[in-house]
């Protein structure tokens, strides 16, 4: 099957992690122009008239004992390419109206999809669709079945041919793409409790010490939340697994909110001498934040939207909760631990 990829996204996670896909709910408001048309192109399953259809790419996976060979783009990993043959999107959009999808990708056995394979490049083949979900790299849209144009003499497109009779026209347009769990993290928490610093030292140059709470073990569906307010400044928070460190680079992942209405990620690996700040988000008065677990990952979503997630060996571990602001304001939002 021929594709013409019309946009993606590799996820924002994916620097440090893949994300989990099965059990999630896809939201995207989706629009084509007047003059939307798509044609009809032969396929593997013969000719059919071309779509657009929801794509997910799963991650790399490395193969042992492999020589790689550019010549049939065997580069030693493999990847799983699915789209949601299931829902034509274009087939719900009547020209310039809007309209709002909700895929429940749980609610879509094996059958619905349909696994691109290998094609001429070896490096993609079908791992099954559950674990694919569970490793997705790159996510977006394309149409399918599309074909090549007819070629001049020097092998370019003949310009003088009607490209509506090989190409698609028109434009497609989607966005508010949101990611949503299947399930909904607790209501209500309990209210986490702040320790007097143990060290009077600034984490950063004008930041008040760290202080943290007592430490609780922390398992699946489990983390902290609070909701943001007028007072919210330069912010930072987390979980930890040491209430030692007395520098922000000391630990491993937070988040710092800035006064401006911007949420970044901070990202240390000792280890491997790596530090990095990542916009996630921007954020108003009132949003709600939470920072949880799920196996060896820790998401941030933001009104239970997932924004963000790492992938972290944390799961049934005791941390701390810690909190620092720019400055000498000692008010914090009120943060509760579910």
């Amino acid at each position: 099957m021929d594709l013409l990829m019309l946009t993606f996204s590799q996820i924002p996670s994916r620097i440090h992690s893949n994300i989990d896909l099965s059990d999630s709910t896809l939201e995207f408001t989706g629009r084509v122009s007047d003059d939307f048309k798509t044609i009809t192109a032969n396929s593997r399953e013969g000719f059919k008239k071309s779509h657009i259809y929801l794509w997910f790419e799963s991650a790399p996976r490395i193969i042992e004992n492999c020589v790689e060979d550019p010549t049939i783009g065997e580069n030693c990993t493999r990847q799983s390419d699915y789209i949601l043959t299931d829902i034509p999107i274009d087939k719900y959009l009547a020209s310039n109206n809007e309209f709002n999808f909700s895929i429940d990708l749980n609610s879509f056995d094996e059958s619905k999809w349909t696994c691109l394979g290998a094609g001429d490049n070896v490096k993609y083949d079908c791992m099954g669709l559950a674990e694919a979900l569970k490793n997705a790299y790159t996510i977006g849209f394309l149409a399918a079945p599309v074909k090549s144009c007819k070629l001049d003499s020097e092998n370019k497109c003949d310009l003088t041919v009607d490209p509506s009779d090989y190409y698609n026209v028109g434009s497609f347009e989607f966005k508010n793409f949101k990611i949503r769990k299947k399930y909904s993290l607790p209501s209500e928490g309990n209210v986490v409790k702040f320790n007097p610093p143990n060290n009077t030292a600034s984490p950063a140059s004008g930041w008040s010490p760290i202080k943290f709470s007592n430490s609780k073990k922390y398992i699946n569906y489990s983390g902290i939340k609070f909701t943001i307010n007028n007072n919210i400044g330069h912010f930072r928070t987390g979980l930890t697994s040491s209430n030692l460190n007395n520098k922000f680079e000391d630990i491993e992942f937070h988040l710092y909110l800035s006064s401006e209405g911007t949420i970044f990620c901070v990202i240390n690996d000792s280890d491997n001498n790596f530090n990095k700040i990542i916009r996630i988000s921007n954020y108003n008065i009132g949003d709600e934040i939470s920072l949880y677990l799920e196996d060896n990952n820790i998401y941030v979503t933001k009104n239970f939207e997932i924004i963000y997630n790492i992938k972290q060996n944390s799961n049934s571990s005791e941390l701390f909760t810690f909190v620092s602001k720019l400055g000498n304001d000692s008010v914090f939002p009120e943060i509760y631990s579910f």
